[in-house]
């Protein structure tokens, strides 16, 4: 199993349009220049799997929620991961968190946080 897609929409810099994120089975890599998002998707990443029970170290803030360009916070954010390649016992052990999207992949059932 691995992760093939991350989107997020009006999460710190990344808008209702939010930003698509395409994994490879292997290891991945991110790089860029400064301020373009790199922490706020490492940042995404470490929300969505901290959902549910159990200790959480990292919480949504009202400064999370994307400003739009006249100053308005969006309401909203949505955190949307894609899963590949999961075998019959992950496809078990996630049932209820996650719903068949055709060609062996999965998504997470959309969060609002």
């Amino acid at each position: 199993m691995y992760l093939q897609k991350l989107t997020i929409r009006n999460y710190r810099c990344f808008d209702d349009q939010g930003i698509q994120i395409y994994f490879k089975p292997d290891i991945n890599v991110i790089i860029g220049e400064n301020n373009i998002g790199k922490t706020a998707t490492i940042d995404a990443l470490r929300l969505a799997f901290s959902l549910g029970g159990g200790r959480r170290e990292l919480y949504v803030t009202p400064q999370d929620f994307y400003i739009n360009t006249i100053g308005e916070p969006a309401n909203v954010i949505t955190l949307d991961l894609t899963f590949a390649a999961l075998s019959e016992k992950e496809q078990a052990t996630f049932y209820e968190t996650v719903s068949y999207k055709g060609s062996g992949n999965y998504r997470t059932i959309a969060h609002s946080l």
